[in-house]
């Protein structure tokens, strides 16, 4: 499995992700899964991140709709 290049710029935390979504971990990684919110990037064996460009993009997106 090829890994996906990590955007430049900050990368957040789950706690963070929720903080600024409101949704809960259950519901991000649901919405993941059907390919509605960010993938998040793996930087270590036991450690994931959003790019928060592309939540912030997600949250504009909902602002649109």
């Amino acid at each position: 499995m090829a890994s996906q290049p990590v955007p430049s710029g900050r990368m957040l935390k789950i706690g963070e992700v929720i903080e600024q979504t409101s949704l809960s971990r259950r519901s991000i990684y649901r919405l993941m899964d059907a390919g509605q919110f960010p993938k998040s990037r793996k930087l270590s064996p036991q450690r994931v991140a959003w790019s928060e460009s592309e939540v912030e993009a997600w949250k504009q997106s909902l602002r649109g709709s």
